[in-house]
């Protein structure tokens, strides 16, 4: 994360998928949204199943599984 801080980039960190995409459903929060880290095997959540519900809303921000 130190990384993202040094390179003046705003962390915005969730438990979950599901929280995550109630935080993104709102096109305020989403449209300061870069890029998305998301582990591939959350507990909540699959990693696959948050893609798909971000995909439905926000096909253009980038994706990557850690």
């Amino acid at each position: 994360m130190n990384f993202f801080i040094n390179q003046h980039y705003e962390l915005v960190a969730f438990d979950d998928g599901v929280a995550a995409s109630e935080y993104l459903k709102d096109e305020r929060n989403s449209e300061s949204i870069d890029i998305v880290l998301c582990d591939l095997d959350p507990e909540i959540e699959s990693g696959l199943e948050f893609l798909k519900s971000l995909q439905d809303f926000h096909q253009q921000i980038p994706f990557i599984f850690i």
